[in-house]
């Protein structure tokens, strides 16, 4: 299923110099200029943060994308529109799936389940549709709730990615090993501390990164994306 993703050749990661996070990068993609937003729908099985103007989950956990398991390919793996996977992996065995979850909050979820792995990451990179960036600006907080699975010892990490005109911010954070009382975790991004034309605001991307993820499994039964304005002081 490999398809036109980001990839090497067209990413390169600011804000880091070394390691396996710079292997990551970044892909540039026009989008559609920012304009004002209407308050979106709620979500079933999801509270609106207060003043939430915007929510939204992504097609692999409202539809079926696709049937599986699907082996992963090269990097920039395209594995339904807007949803992609990267690796530095020369000799990877891995596979993701896509099921039903009739019992969650969202109707389904991802999996993923990996073996020989010589790389250092996978990251499953989500697009944000026009309607996530029209409007957004530095007074903003983006958040994103996960329902995830994983082994105790896993470093999971999510970062987003904002462009306006030629450049390319980023704010990397790492999952909390904390849940909510509903087992929830949540990750949020204050806008405030990366530089933003608004303007020129084209593309916005969240990448969930599973570092060092050899002989591990992981599930994702829902990912919800929200954005908020931060509290004036």
């Amino acid at each position: 299923m490999t398809g036109q993703g980001r990839g090497p050749s067209d990413r390169g990661y600011a804000g880091e110099s070394r390691g396996w996070l710079t292997k990551l990068g970044l892909r540039t993609k026009a989008r559609t200029p920012v304009q004002r937003i209407a308050l979106s729908a709620d979500l079933p099985g999801f509270e609106r943060p207060l003043c939430a103007d915007w929510l939204w989950r992504p097609d692999p956990w409202i539809r079926p994308c696709f049937s599986g398991p699907v082996p992963v390919e090269g990097s920039g793996q395209n594995i339904t529109p807007g949803v992609s996977l990267f690796h530095d992996a020369t000799a990877a065995s891995a596979t993701i799936a896509h099921t039903a979850t009739p019992e969650a909050d969202a109707p389904y979820g991802l999996s993923m389940d990996v073996g020989a792995f010589d790389g250092s990451f996978l990251s499953l990179a989500l697009d944000l549709p026009a309607d996530g960036i029209a409007g957004i600006s530095r007074r903003h907080l983006l958040g994103v709730s996960f329902r995830l699975e994983a082994p105790p010892a896993a470093k999971v990490f999510a970062r987003f990615n904002l462009r306006h005109g030629p450049n390319t911010e980023t704010l990397l954070r790492a999952l909390p090993e904390t849940r909510e009382a509903t087992g929830r975790i949540p990750v949020e991004f204050d806008l405030a501390y990366i530089e933003m034309n608004e303007r020129r605001v084209t593309a916005a991307w969240i990448d969930v990164i599973f570092q060092q993820p050899a002989q591990t499994g992981f599930r994702i039964d829902d990912l919800v994306l929200y954005r908020r304005p931060r509290a004036q002081l």
